[in-house]
C-alpha cells in the first residue's frame, strides 16, 4: 500500500512541543515514507507520543529507534518468500517396483504377482 499524501499532511500537523524532538518527528515521517514504519497508525502514535509533555517522548523515541534497523516491506516479503522457496534434489538410484493382483470371490479374495 502506498503512502498517502494527507497522511502526511497529518504527521507533519502534529508538532512537538519541544524543538529538539522536532527532528525526531523528521525522522518518524522519513521511516514511513521509507515503508520501514508499516502502518499509518504506527507512525501517528510515534508522532502523536512525540508532541506529548510527560514521558510519552521519551518512549516514543525508544521505540522509534528499532525502526532505523527494519527492513522494508519489500525486503520482509522477499525473505519469506525465499524462506518458502521449495529446494530440488537429485538422487542417484535404482528403484524396485512389484504390484499384485486381487481376485474377489464369493470363497475370499486371492492376491497373485503380476
Amino acid at each position: 500500500m502506498p503512502v498517502k499524501q494527507y497522511q502526511l499532511k497529518e504527521l507533519r500537523d502534529l508538532k512537538p512541543l519541544e524543538t529538539k524532538y522536532r527532528s525526531k518527528l523528521d525522522d518518524v515521517i522519513n521511516l514511513y515514507m521509507q515503508r520501514k514504519i508499516p502502518q499509518y497508525s504506527t507512525a501517528f502514535k510515534l508522532a502523536r507520543g512525540l508532541a506529548g509533555n510527560t514521558g510519552a517522548p521519551k518512549a516514543a523515541i525508544k521505540n522509534i529507534e528499532k525502526y532505523f534497523g527494519a527492513p522494508t516491506i519489500k525486503g520482509r516479503l522477499n525473505t519469506e518468500i525465499e524462506a518458502k522457496k521449495l529446494n530440488t534434489y537429485f538422487v542417484k538410484g535404482v528403484v524396485h517396483t512389484t504390484s499384485k493382483h486381487a481376485k474377489v470371490t464369493n470363497k475370499g479374495t486371492t492376491e497373485h504377482d503380476k
